[in-house]
């Protein structure tokens, strides 16, 4: 079982060895087999040592290194497989060692640098038993039991043999009684050594002990206390079974001299026999080397059985075929001389051959124009067939890395016109010093990216600007792309080192006739201008996101145009360009210039923040503009507003909420111009309250008609979700959302008042949320052909005044003043661009 170790190494990577080895104090030579990938992919060792540190229980570090195996079975670098081992002595102290102080490391052998590491954790037990036993010390040792058997057979052998010998002698009346004494001294001499003889062991055995008895009872305790011996031992037979399993699994395996041998015999000259059935009548037993059947051409080879490893793919390849692949894997260096054929036309260099020049290859005839400078390239010419060119291709690599390419096409072939890659130069060229073709401009090669340290106002071609002392120590970068050589539609872009400055031209027209160069602003990023509609989504749905620097013209009619959002209060129009400029990216202090197609020209600015622009303001030819000429709201006599808290004065003192009517934006401004105003508004309405509580809608229809109603609801809706908005034909089916009950308010005015004027207004508020309200609002506005008054358009709504002095999410008083302005203002400028609307009233 092999290890695998990743190299990737993930943060939290610690290989557990301990289901693999568990290697004991003093174990002679462990081996460990290995797996090294990197990742999903297989990484190849050759060249590369296995090293093992640590730092045991003990303190002590350890460090292998030049122990790997490559003969074990398995063992291929190549895939990453090896064996690691541990030599005698490497494990001198027992427990867990610190897997944060224990690892395996990668180094490359020849520079023995350190290619990756991986942490492991290895357990090491303790040898008690061959290191720490002492018979003198209270510990079991089997050889006592054994020696006090031995005694008690002994004793009572030699005890029998005496009582045989006595009875022998009481009963030998007639026999030789001389004879049988002498034997019995005899046997009773011997039996006198061996008693001596055991008590010679028995004294070894009782050791430092005065009995053997006291060394039994010693020796009992000594195996109940000393339970870690009988762990050793349970883990030493654990380690034998998987000793045990692993010698299993090597048996399985061929060994090395198996397949050398195997392979030695094998005949790779396959023999051919008729069928399978006579394959296997012939070799029941297999043969070595491959065995073809005639019949059907499918090879055969025996493993511990007749294996069809398919159609046999022997034929050897004719001979044009393999001179083509010869031919393809040729190469020849040739020191170019160019009066020397084929080599000094690149035309004419033979097919299927790469040749490489030790020499500037543009020396070379029908090399590629305007290469980067370098001393010699490779070239290959590839063909599928050995003669001809036609379908041939060329490619060319410098020795600075710059790399062309061509192919030759038609019958005959003619070669196209080489194509070449951008490529950097290494090396920075002083401009004041710099040779030809680095000190013109107009010759740097295409396809270049040229860097010049210093010395720029030295060099030919450059922007006049550039030609002056001051630019004596700047740097810049010249990128030259485009075509082959000087041909039109070349592209050169300056970038200078210090101010960031950008400047550029094109050829265009006659061959090599660079344009004038032309210099960006500095700080100023340009974007290419963009046609967009309604629909085309992030970032051009919304004024306020558009791309700082760029031009954006909307095509759309005055009804759709209305789904981008922040539009200026165009009249009707549906057709607006939108200039945006700013010292950069971002569109703090930046500025937007937009003109529609009626030719009305608006303008405004980001301030303060990101995204914070001002209200639109419209610069009219007709100065239509003006206050001077905006319309009274004293053109009607009573006004009333349908709102919420917003419209209704209230305050939120004290965490109290109270409606002050005679504070609210419509009596101030009915107050200034001599108006009656009506409140038809409470706080906390939305378009759904309002149908139903007596002083909204009921009352609506319960007091006089109004000459003009001011629509205001949507900011309680919002707390209702955008999935309460609904869609247009909610206004047709009444539907319980924000289209459907908004229509039910406005059919409700027009059945009580057909002949009195409305105005919707917007929430002034620029979340997504509000937003996409604010987009219902203008299409319920176009089903009902009514005027829409866009509060964000007004710099009250936008200003600090109005954002940083609310209390409890509401205006004071004095905002609640500065409110009534601005809709004073927004009704007016409504008069004016709904002209047609308002002069139908008291018709």
């Amino acid at each position: 079982m092999r290890v695998t170790i990743d190299l990737m190494k993930k943060s939290t990577q610690i290989i557990d060895l301990s289901n693999v080895i568990n290697p004991r104090v003093g174990d002679d030579d462990l081996l460990l087999p290995l797996h090294i990938i990197y990742g999903d992919n297989q990484t190849d060792m050759r060249g590369k040592d296995v090293e093992f540190l640590s730092n045991d229980p003990n303190k002590k570090n350890i460090y292998i290194a030049g122990t790997c195996n490559t003969n074990t079975p398995g063992d291929n670098l190549y895939m990453g497989n090896l064996t690691f081992r541990f030599p005698a002595g490497t494990f001198k102290a027992d427990g867990t060692y610190d897997p944060d102080k224990t690892m395996f490391r990668i180094v490359d052998k020849e520079t023995q640098k350190v290619i990756s590491s991986v942490n492991v954790k290895i357990t090491v037990m303790k040898n008690a038993i061959e290191f720490d036993f002492d018979p003198d010390k209270t510990s079991y040792d089997s050889r006592l039991e054994n020696m006090l058997h031995d005694f008690h057979d002994k004793g009572q052998s030699m005890l029998d043999e005496i009582k045989d010998l006595n009875n022998q002698a009481k009963s030998n009346v007639s026999g030789d009684t001389a004879t049988t004494a002498k034997e019995a001294k005899k046997q009773a001499d011997q039996n006198a050594g061996d008693i001596s003889d055991l008590k010679g062991e028995v004294a070894g055995a009782r050791g430092r002990f005065a009995n053997m008895a006291d060394r039994e009872d010693t020796q009992d305790i000594s195996i109940n206390q000393k339970e870690s011996i009988a762990n050793a031992n349970a883990n030493y037979a654990e380690l034998k079974r998987k000793d045990a399993q692993q010698d299993a699994v090597i048996a399985t395996k061929a060994r090395q001299d198996f397949i050398v041998d195997y392979l030695t015999r094998m005949n790779l000259k396959p023999e051919g026999l008729p069928n399978a059935e006579s394959l296997k009548s012939k070799y029941p037993n297999g043969t070595p080397g491959i065995v073809v059947t005639v019949d059907n051409g499918h090879g055969w080879i025996w493993l511990n059985k007749w294996v069809d490893f398919g159609v046999y793919q022997g034929l050897a390849l004719a001979n044009d075929d393999r001179q083509k692949l010869d031919n393809a894997v040729t190469g020849t260096t040739v020191f170019a001389d160019p009066r020397s054929e084929p080599y000094n036309d690149l035309n004419t260099l033979p097919i299927n051959q790469i040749t490489t020049y030790a020499t500037d290859i543009t020396k070379i005839s029908n090399a590629p124009k305007n290469l980067v400078k370098n001393n010699g390239a490779t070239v290959a010419t590839y063909s599928y067939a050995t003669t001809s060119r036609s379908g041939a291709i060329q490619i060319l690599v410098t020795n600075v890395g710059q790399m062309a390419w061509r192919a030759c096409w038609g019958d005959p072939g003619t070669w196209t016109t080489w194509q070449t890659q951008l490529t950097s130069v290494q090396q920075t060229f002083d401009g004041a010093n710099c040779e030809a073709p680095y000190n013109d401009l107009n010759t740097i090669p295409t396809n270049s990216r040229i860097i010049y340290g210093a010395g720029i106002n030295h060099l030919a071609n450059v922007p006049s600007e550039l030609v002056t002392d001051k630019y004596e120590a700047t740097g810049m970068q010249v990128i030259t792309d485009g075509f082959n050589g000087d041909q039109p539609g070349s592209l050169q872009t300056i970038h200078l080192a210090n101010s960031g400055k950008t400047y550029q031209r094109m050829i265009w027209g006659d061959s090599g006739h660079w344009q004038e160069w032309h210099a960006y602003a500095d700080g100023e990023a340009y974007l290419p201008g963009k046609m967009i509609g309604a629909k085309t989504g992030v970032p051009y749905d919304d004024l306020n996101t558009f791309p700082m620097n760029q031009t954006i013209t909307i095509a759309e009619t005055p009804e759709t145009i209305t789904q981008i959002k922040n539009l200026p209060p165009l009249s009707g129009a549906g057709g607006l360009t939108v200039r945006s400029f700013s010292w950069g990216t971002s569109n703090i202090g930046g500025i937007q210039i937009a003109v529609d197609e009626k030719n009305v020209m608006y303008h405004r600015i980001a301030w303060g923040a990101e995204n914070r622009w001002g209200a639109w303001r419209a610069d009219r030819s007709d100065d239509t503009n003006s206050n001077d000429i905006l319309p009274s709201l004293s053109l009607f006599q009573k006004v009333g507003v349908v709102g919420d808290s917003y419209a209704s004065g209230e305050l939120a003192f004290d965490s109290k909420n109270v409606d002050h009517y005679e504070i609210s934006w419509l009596q101030i401004m009915a107050r200034k111009n001599g108006v009656t105003g009506t409140n038809f508004s409470l706080g906390g309405m939305s378009t759904r309250t309002f149908l139903t509580n007596d002083h909204c809608l009921p009352l609506v229809q319960k007091s006089d008609i109004q000459d003009l109603y001011i629509l205001a609801l949507g900011i309680n809706d919002e707390a209702l979700g955008t999935d309460y908005i609904g869609t247009e034909t909610d206004i047709d089916s009444g539907a319980d959302t924000f289209y459907g009950n908004y229509g039910k308010i406005i059919k409700a005015i027009q059945a009580k008042a057909p002949k009195s004027k409305m105005v919707i207004a917007t929430i002034a508020d620029s979340s997504d949320v509000a937003q996409q309200f604010n987009s219902a609002i203008k299409t319920i506005a176009n089903y009902f052909e009514i005027p829409v008054i866009t509060l964000l358009s007004d710099p009250v709504f936008t200003s600090s005044f109005y954002h940083d002095h609310m209390v409890g999410g509401h205006p004071t008083g004095p905002i609640y003043a500065s409110m009534a302005n601005a809709y004073e203002r927004l009704i007016s400028r409504a008069m004016i661009d709904n002209l047609d609307y308002f002069m139908t009233y008291k018709q």
